[in-house]
């Protein structure tokens, strides 16, 4: 029997990998406590077997504050609390608006603030298919209400579908299940797709079970919604250390008019489906901002995320689209990134707690939204590291 409790019912705080932090600013160490999830863990046997999902969980220390039990992890029920922001005294962290103006997709101000920017993406079209496993039973419920908190427009059923994987066709499968640890990955990526592309349908496609061999059911039934819709791109927050055979999967990564878009792991090295090459890459920086004085919150830097993974493929050939970087034997990842520690976190809603959630490896959602979105000008804004999302559009 699969484990369904512990997370069940939990609002997060979701980082991307261990603490670290620049100098200019305080360790969260002293606020609260890391929690690693099961469905992050990869054991020896999982290699090529299993994927499991890259992020971790901040339990913060102050959470009576927010009304909660001392011990544990669950907070209340959003509508048993006054509402709390954000913004939240003391605390900047990411919110659609600021994430939107660091990335311009909107018009930018300076600073981009969460505590006071508010202005929201607006565009997207077509569809965004995301792939994870097991069910995710409060998906819709959840995200309107991440997208109430942040005047985010409402999903409907004709925005936003689940699907169970498998069966005839490959997408008429059976409920396969809550896993409370997929469960906290699901919400934050379909929160943080429509977060920056809210005019595009989604398609919430659910794997039996986190084997790849179910994964990719679920791959291959998300590419025909997709492609069905009139293309658009495939988010893969998933991934496991590579293995020999890999590139014999790599097909189900390949339909026309769809860009398929994977994480390259919170941790250093190399990760399949993300070095394959019909995939993005999508890697992670770290943002910093003021913290303190009248400038509190404001973006000051960023640069490269020690803990994302990247490097040199074991496994994939050079692709001729990489012929502009250093010469390789291998495939080189990540292709694109963005931010993905755990500083300036990002907020997710889940289980109606109140949206004051945060997570920090959602740096695909946002490199293949802002392809989804920005396709001409992207590139302009994205650390340098532009050649994913040239091949984006080239897909496209």
């Amino acid at each position: 029997m699969r484990r369904a409790t512990v997370f069940t019912t939990v609002a997060l705080l979701i980082l991307g990998s261990a603490i670290s932090t620049p100098a200019q600013e305080p360790s969260f160490t002293h606020k609260g406590r890391v929690v690693i999830p099961e469905s992050a863990i990869e054991r020896p046997e999982d290699v090529g077997i299993r994927a499991h999902t890259p992020y971790q969980i901040f339990v913060p220390a102050d959470r009576v504050k927010f009304g909660a039990e001392p011990n544990g992890y669950a907070l209340p029920e959003a509508a048993l609390v006054a509402p709390l922001g954000p913004p939240f005294p003391g605390l900047a962290f990411e919110t659609p608006a600021s994430i939107a103006c660091l990335y311009h997709l909107v018009t930018p101000a300076t600073g981009c603030n969460p505590n006071t920017f508010k202005t929201n993406p607006s565009g997207g079209s077509k569809a965004i298919g995301i792939v994870d496993a097991y069910d995710y039973p409060t998906a819709m419920a959840d995200l309107n209400a991440f997208s109430a908190q942040f005047g985010l427009p409402t999903v409907t059923s004709t925005t936003f579908k689940v699907i169970f994987a498998g069966g005839i066709g490959g997408c008429a499968g059976s409920d396969p299940g809550n896993d409370p640890g997929w469960e906290g990955e699901q919400a934050l990526d379909i929160d943080w797709a429509h977060a920056m592309a809210p005019k595009a349908k989604i398609f919430l496609v659910e794997a039996a079970s986190s084997f790849f061999t179910d994964l990719l059911v679920a791959e291959d039934c998300a590419s025909k919604q997709v492609a069905a819709a009139g293309g658009g791109e495939i988010s893969n927050s998933w991934g496991g250390s590579e293995f020999s055979g890999e590139t014999t999967l790599d097909s189900h990564f390949k339909t026309s008019g769809v860009v398929y878009f994977a994480s390259t792991g919170d941790s250093a090295g190399t990760e399949w489906p993300s070095v394959s090459t019909n995939v993005v890459a999508v890697g992670g920086t770290t943002t910093s901002r003021i913290n303190g004085g009248t400038t509190f919150g404001n973006f000051a830097g960023e640069a490269a995320w020690e803990n994302g993974g990247g490097g040199l493929s074991r496994y994939e050939p050079r692709p001729s689209y990489q012929s502009v970087l250093p010469s390789a034997t291998h495939r080189l990842v990540p292709d694109v990134s963005s931010d993905a520690n755990h500083l300036w976190l990002l907020l997710v809603c889940i289980r109606r707690h109140q949206c004051w959630v945060a997570e920090l490896g959602r740096h695909r959602e946002r490199g293949r939204s802002l392809c989804h979105l920005e396709q001409r000008r992207a590139h302009h804004h994205l650390y340098g590291l532009c050649h994913g999302v040239d091949l984006c559009c080239r897909l496209q």
